[in-house]
This record gives C-alpha cells, sequence and structure tokens, in this order.
C-alpha cells in the first residue's frame, strides 16, 4: 500500500487537495468542525508521502546513474574487442595524407612491401600500404610474403644500405603522423627471402592482440 502510494503520489495528493477541498466546503455549509487532531493525522500523511516520495526518486536516480556507467563501460568494451578482432586498414584520411606527403618527397628508393608468412590480414593491409604509394608514383613491385619474424609495431621500414637512413626516417614518422604504428629498425637474416639490393623495404607484421 505503501509503494503504491509513493509510486503515485500525484494522484494521492491530487486526491488529498480535493478531499481537504471538500472538507472545508462540508464545514462551511454544515457547521461541523473537524477536529484538529484529524487535520494534524491528514498533513502528516501528506508530509511522509513527500519525504517517502523524495527518498524513491533519490534511488531510481542512483540505480540510473549505475545503469549509465554499466552501459558506458560495455560501449567502452566492444569498442576495444571491435579495434582488437577487425582487421587493419586505412582510413580515406590516412590515405589521403600519406599520398598528398609522398608526393613531394624529393629522394626516393624502389619501395617492397612485405607481410607476414601465411597471415592474410597482414597481406591485405600490406596491400593497402603499397596502394597508397603506388597512387604517389613511387615504384613498387608485388607484394613479399615470406617475411617469418614477429615485430613490436604494425609496421617496420628496414633498409637495405646506410643512404637511406634519411628517407626511411621520414617514411617511419609520416606513418606514425597518420597513426599508423611504424618503427625503423634492421631486419634479422634469412627472414625475409629474395631482397632486392637499393630497394626500401615496409614491412606488415601480425596484427598485435
Amino acid at each position: 500500500m505503501y509503494e503504491f502510494i509513493v509510486k503515485n503520489w500525484e494522484l494521492v495528493f491530487l486526491i488529498g487537495i480535493i478531499i481537504l477541498g471538500s472538507i472545508g466546503y462540508i464545514e462551511k455549509i454544515s457547521n461541523f468542525q473537524w477536529s484538529r487532531q484529524w487535520l494534524i493525522a491528514l498533513l502528516l500523511l501528506f508530509l511522509l508521502i513527500s519525504v517517502g516520495q523524495v527518498k524513491l526518486s533519490l534511488e531510481s536516480n542512483r540505480e540510473i546513474e549505475l545503469l549509465e556507467t554499466k552501459l558506458e563501460d560495455s560501449r567502452t568494451e566492444l569498442a576495444e574487442l571491435r579495434k582488437r578482432t577487425s582487421p587493419r586498414t586505412l582510413a580515406k584520411h590516412q590515405r589521403d595524407k600519406l599520398i598528398e606527403e609522398l608526393e613531394h618527397f624529393e629522394m626516393r628508393y624502389p619501395i617492397v612491401v612485405a607481410c607476414r608468412f601465411m597471415d592474410n590480414e597482414s597481406y591485405n593491409y600490406a596491400e593497402d600500404l603499397l596502394l597508397v604509394f603506388k597512387e604517389a608514383n613511387w615504384a613498387v613491385g608485388k607484394i613479399n610474403r615470406s617475411f617469418l619474424d614477429d615485430i613490436e609495431s604494425d609496421v617496420i621500414v628496414a633498409t637495405t644500405n646506410d643512404e637511406q637512413e634519411a628517407v626511411a626516417n621520414r617514411v617511419a614518422r609520416l606513418l606514425n603522423s597518420v597513426e599508423v604504428e611504424c618503427k625503423q629498425q634492421s631486419i634479422r637474416e634469412n627472414s625475409l627471402s629474395g631482397i632486392q639490393p637499393n630497394a626500401l623495404y615496409l614491412i606488415v607484421g601480425a596484427k598485435q592482440d
């Protein structure tokens, strides 16, 4: 009964106003006087209902805040799960920025894009990167699918001679600027087959967990 009154306090309050008005009208036309105790009891009842409504509202607000927090946490976890499980790809703004910047490189070397051996996700991402260099008018060949090692970033830039260091550093910085995690490092001997002299290697590793 109390719960019903609290949840429907507006209706109860309206009925109470009608009752009080009716009491006043009856007193007026019949000269009947309600005792002060009855009036105090009615006032206390309405006060109790009001306090109960405030308490219920506060509890409801806390429950809503808790649910909203759980919902936000779930959304964050879902976004992280999608990021971990979705294949890597270049967004349009990344492609556009890379092409625009690569077109302005004065010093260029033939680019060989390589990917992890027997890893289709790595191959598809490597293909995205290869197309960017191709559209920027760099000399590119077919993707080398023989890389055997694990790397600590999504992509590494590897040189085949010391003269390529400056260009390799610039390419790595450019990739990082568009949120493609890239490092410049040497590769282990025999980790990649058919290494071409004077080529700059862009190697895509397996997707990081």
